[in-house]
């Protein structure tokens, strides 16, 4: 009912407005012809005018010339040259008003005939001697001038004749237009009026159900207006309950293109630990991919849309490097929406936690296979030191020829003898002295005790200082840690070439110390079996330094992490733990 009556007064309008915009012109119309015609009597009868006004003024020249040629009396004189004075001018007049109008050439031979025959009276009154022939002479230019003058009102009632002839047209004109455009107007205004009134009946009628619709939007606003405080206020209760997860939570919304593809989401919500691990509070509103690209080369781009399209969650640990961030991260994506719901935590300690639990186990099992091989074998060991002294005590040196065997099997038995000891020293636990120490003091202490072997292979050492960093640790022990791992990253550089760069950088409470070469770099193959004992790649080595290292980081609870590439080379991470946290 109300799109027909929507539809109802357009019509009206539109109809109306059509009628009074072409009724409106008719109008205009008349009014244009009656001006035209009222302006075109009114040029006429201007031009009329300024002819009277030079044809008297012809005539009192005529009159003047003609009485003084005739009486001989000066008096004649006095309208004669008030009449010359006057004709240019007047002339003048009836050109300017002419110019421009299709009068102007019609007035061209009068104005001609003018100049003769004023001419030829200035010729008459300049006569002075009126007797004998020249007074014959006089009287044919008396004659001559007459005809001019004959002339002149010949073709002032030719022109006359045409300037009344035009006007009476022109007036009829202007009678027919006079009546006709009150008529139109009188129309227009009664139709005005009344298209007015009608409109105004049906814009009342509106107003007034206007007004009864928004008294009822005024109470369902008043009413949504409660529901929208009630629902802010829920939304704050349950902020604040996402604020005290220790989770991190975010929402997104699709983006897609006008094909309906995804190409990005759009933060919608964060709660407090989101922001943090993060270290942004301003994602709300940003797009994803412009604000952490990393999401799509490690493959969550395509799993969160996935998530959005199937309808299937999504649950994983993944490393992650963003802006100002690092870390391990297990997450669980599910859809909300056209968009989606993750729910993430930072397990980067829980997974050191872990790994240094697992480390631990692995060097007890190992230090007690060690410790069961080294008793096993040093018993033996003994005895067959024991039996050998006593052969020796029974032979000689001198005469006998076993003395150098004698003293390849005493080599070799301390050697044994140092390698059980150092096996049973890489893997048993030892008696921690914690201090709290600057990082630096470690780099230095360890650097210098490398120094000589940097010095022999001709190799640079890069230290990056961490100002006013502290940890808690053995310090003796720990350099020994970083002294095996930096000897290991000089064995595998090449003289002359090598760079040995140690930096450390703290962040959350952690402190990062990265021990780089850029030397050979080791296979995946060699990482997975580096820090157990005996495995070693380099000629002449034991294999118990990189063991050794591991043994003193995990009885201090620092992570060692390690990074390598082939032909670019390896980074050893240590993960400390700093004293305020």
């Amino acid at each position: 009912m109300e799109r027909q009556e929507r539809q109802l007064t357009r019509l009206l309008f539109v109809g109306v407005t059509a009628l009074m915009l072409m009724l409106a012109y008719v109008t205009y119309s008349n009014m244009e012809a009656y001006v035209t015609s009222v302006q075109q009597v009114s040029f006429l009868n201007s031009v009329m005018i300024e002819l009277d006004d030079v044809m008297g003024t012809m005539h009192d020249e005529e009159t003047g010339a003609r009485g003084y040629l005739l009486a001989r009396d000066s008096t004649f004189l006095i309208p004669y040259l008030e009449a010359l004075r006057r004709r240019d001018a007047e002339v003048n007049d009836v050109a300017r008003i002419t110019s421009g109008t299709e009068w102007k050439q019609p007035l061209l031979p009068f104005f001609s005939a003018i100049e003769r025959a004023s001419f030829t009276a200035q010729l008459l009154v300049q006569a002075e001697d009126s007797t004998g022939d020249q007074r014959s002479v006089s009287l044919r230019r008396l004659q001559r001038a007459k005809v001019d003058m004959d002339e002149v009102r010949a073709r002032y009632a030719l022109i006359t004749n045409e300037l009344r002839s035009k006007r009476r047209t022109a007036l009829e004109g202007w009678q027919s237009d006079r009546l006709a455009s009150p008529i139109f107007i009188g129309a227009f205004s009664i139709l005005a009026v009344a298209v007015s009134s009608l409109l105004f009946w049906r814009l009342s009628r509106a107003l007034n159900r206007t007004e009864r619709v928004r008294g009822d939007l005024r109470n369902m606003v008043m009413d949504l207006d409660q529901e929208v405080r009630v629902r802010a206020s829920v939304q704050a209760m349950l902020q604040k309950i996402l604020d005290t997860s220790p989770s991190g939570i975010m929402s997104f919304r699709s983006i897609r293109n006008a094909q309906g593809i995804i190409v990005d989401f759009e933060w919608l919500s964060t709660n407090k630990m989101a922001c943090t691990l993060v270290k942004r509070d301003d994602l709300v509103g940003r797009d994803l991919m412009k604000e952490m690209p990393v999401h799509r080369s490690i493959g969550l781009f395509d799993a969160y849309v996935n998530v959005v399209e199937t309808g299937k969650p999504y649950i994983s640990e993944f490393d992650f490097e963003g802006t100002g961030f690092e870390g391990r991260f297990a997450n669980h994506a599910v859809k909300l929406d056209d968009g989606f719901l993750v729910i993430f935590q930072d397990i980067t300690e829980q997974r050191r936690l872990q790994q240094l639990r697992m480390d631990a186990e692995r060097f007890h099992l190992i230090g007690q296979v060690t410790r069961t091989i080294a008793h096993e074998v040093r018993n033996p060991l003994t005895n067959i030191h024991l039996a050998m002294e006593e052969i020796q005590s029974e032979a000689d040196p001198e005469k006998d020829e076993l003395g150098p065997y004698f003293q390849i099997v005493s080599r070799n038995l301390q050697r044994i003898g140092d390698l059980v000891k150092q096996m049973l020293e890489s893997t048993q636990a030892r008696d921690l002295r914690l201090t709290s120490v600057p990082v630096d003091d470690l780099v230095e202490g360890a650097v210098r005790k490398v120094a000589d072997r940097l010095a022999l292979k001709s190799m640079e050492a890069n230290v990056i200082p961490l100002e006013g960093a502290f940890v808690a640790v053995d310090p003796d022990l720990i350099i020994l840690a970083m002294t095996n791992l930096m000897v290991n990253a000089i064995e595998a550089m090449e003289p002359g070439k090598g760079v040995l760069t140690i930096s450390a950088t703290e962040e959350g409470g952690t402190i990062r110390l990265e021990i780089r070469d850029n030397g050979k770099g080791m296979s995946e193959k060699v990482l997975a079996r580096l820090f157990d004992p005996f495995f070693t790649d380099r000629p002449g080595g034991l294999g118990l330094g990189l063991t050794t290292a591991q043994s003193i980081l995990n009885g201090h609870g620092v992570l060692l992490t390690v990074r390598s590439t082939l032909g670019t080379g390896t980074t050893f991470t240590l993960h400390f733990a700093s004293p305020q946290s």
